[in-house]
């Protein structure tokens, strides 16, 4: 029970970190900067997407 809302805000916090890569990293890691934008738009709930790897 307390492990859900500790993985919530990590999801934030990831969410967060993700958005303010620059391209060349975001290229780098194998996304786009609209595969960034529609995962930073999920709401913290939802796990990230399949092509991020984290859950």
């Amino acid at each position: 029970m307390i492990s859900r809302p500790r993985r919530w805000r990590q999801r934030v916090q990831d969410r967060r970190h993700l958005s303010e890569l620059y391209d060349h990293v975001v290229s780098d890691i194998g996304l786009t900067r609209a595969d960034v934008t529609r995962q930073a738009a999920r709401p913290f709930w939802q796990p990230l997407g399949p092509r991020s790897g984290r859950s």
